[in-house]
């Protein structure tokens, strides 16, 4: 079998003990080779490029990959002692993760490659999920009943398919469970209640893939594919963006191009556009964004309005701050359980890595300072969505805006907040009309 990590460096940190040096390594050398996951990630169907930036991940730390890939499955890691990089390897292989995977024993060969294409569609969403900021947990068995992973302590199905057909029947027998769609059925079923579309999963590019990664193989354990770095090559760096700090207008490029173009969708530039806001806010999306490109037109009426116009657009205006701070209320809300859920993931993280082999405990301590650090910003994000609440003295976009990108910042899912920001949406749009009727824009 080979090896997902290159960088020789690894291995000699490891044997060392000096594992705090090794977890900042690039897990890759500079030149990759041509087998496991290169062959993956070069795969493609006939002209089609399946990746925009080859090898994007290449950069990407041992700790990164690490840290990223215990938070979806912590007890992985359990009884592993990182004393080599093989024992690293080992965890990110996915022979590891079929074999977990009870049920997949005895399929036949078009009913393996369908099951893997869920799993692998399953992964991949998660760790786009995880590169927004939440926390991600997938049940025990693979087939449980109504949903996939549980987000934030929030169970969500993941559907990758050609058309909206199983869509549809989930909802209609767990409508109550959201579900997580492929990029392809945007337009199908993209502003439909309960659907969310991650912009950077295609069908065609999961099947092919994952076909053939099999049929290279001779067995099981040579399909070693750590589906880790397909989600966090194309994620990895928008948890980093939001959480630094960047303008609503800005993530939303950010999200629908380095998601989109740093991952698999070789098809997804067409919907970049309207899958940003999809992706951002869920169905309420196209309201919002609607409601984004409106009010960059509306900057001469502010000045306006501040010079003393404003009572032209004061009902208006006091409408969108009421449902402004709805938003940020709900928002608000969804923050002590995702807290709570982050501290248990942390807990059980320091629980599969007791042990007393010293490389272990290096790890261990590791994984919990960094698990911490991302405690203590949710913490902080829940502060200032209680501050925004009671704010006053922003502007209607100013308010919107600042509401948005904090909404981003503090990893709220959309599905907790559709209604309220839908409303938020709508009344944004008549303040714009009503600033436009008295000639302030």
């Amino acid at each position: 079998m080979g090896n997902f990590i290159t960088n020789p460096q690894i291995d000699a940190l490891l044997k060392q003990g000096r594992v705090e040096e090794a977890l900042l390594q690039p897990i890759k050398q500079p030149i990759p080779t041509q087998s496991g996951i290169a062959a993956f990630v070069q795969s493609r169907a006939p002209g089609e490029n399946l990746l925009a930036e080859e090898f994007a991940y290449a950069g990407l730390t041992l700790g990164d990959f690490l840290y990223n890939y215990i938070r979806i499955d912590p007890e992985v890691v359990r009884g592993v002692e990182f004393a080599r990089s093989a024992d690293v390897d080992g965890v990110l292989s996915f022979a590891h993760f079929a074999d977990t995977k009870a049920n997949l024993a005895g399929e036949s060969l078009d009913g393996l490659h369908s099951q893997l294409q869920g799993y692998v569609a399953e992964q991949i969403a998660a760790q786009h999920l995880i590169a927004q900021g939440h926390d991600v947990f997938f049940p025990e068995t693979a087939n449980n009943p109504g949903w996939d992973i549980m987000v934030d302590g929030h169970p969500f199905q993941v559907k990758c398919l050609v058309d909206s057909g199983g869509v549809i029947e989930h909802l209609h027998r767990y409508p109550d469970i959201p579900v997580i769609v492929n990029a392809d059925l945007a337009h199908q079923v993209g502003n439909h209640a309960g659907v969310y579309v991650d912009a950077a999963l295609h069908h065609d590019a999961i099947r092919q893939a994952t076909e053939d990664s099999l049929d290279r193989g001779r067995d099981m354990a040579d399909f070693e594919i750590p589906w880790i770095s397909l989600g966090v090559s194309g994620a990895f760096n928008l948890y980093y963006m939001v959480a630094n700090g960047t303008d609503v207008k800005s993530m939303l490029t950010c999200t629908a191009t380095d998601t989109i173009g740093r991952t698999i969708g070789g098809t997804a530039g067409k919907y970049a556009g309207a899958a940003g806001g999809l992706l951002l806010f869920g169905p309420a999306g196209a309201i919002v964004v609607g409601a984004l490109g409106a009010i960059g037109g509306a900057g001469a009426g502010r000045r306006l309005v501040v010079m003393g116009r404003h009572w032209l657009v004061s009902d208006e205006d006091a409408r969108v701050r009421f449902a402004g701070h709805r938003v940020a209320e709900a928002a608000e809300d969804t923050m002590p359980r995702k807290i709570q859920v982050w501290t248990e993931k942390s807990e059980l993280m320091i629980d599969c890595l007791a042990g007393s082999n010293a490389n272990q405990a290096k790890v261990q301590r590791a994984m919990s300072v960094h698990m911490s650090d991302h405690i203590d910003f949710w913490k902080q994000k829940r502060k200032e969505l209680q501050v925004l609440t009671n704010d006053r003295s922003d502007d209607p976009q100013s308010l919107f805006e600042r509401l948005l990108t904090l909404i981003r910042r503090a990893g709220i899912h959309a599905h907790h907040i559709q209604e309220p920001l839908k409303e938020l949406g709508t009344k944004m749009q008549e303040y714009v009309a009503e600033c436009k009727r008295f000639r302030l824009t």
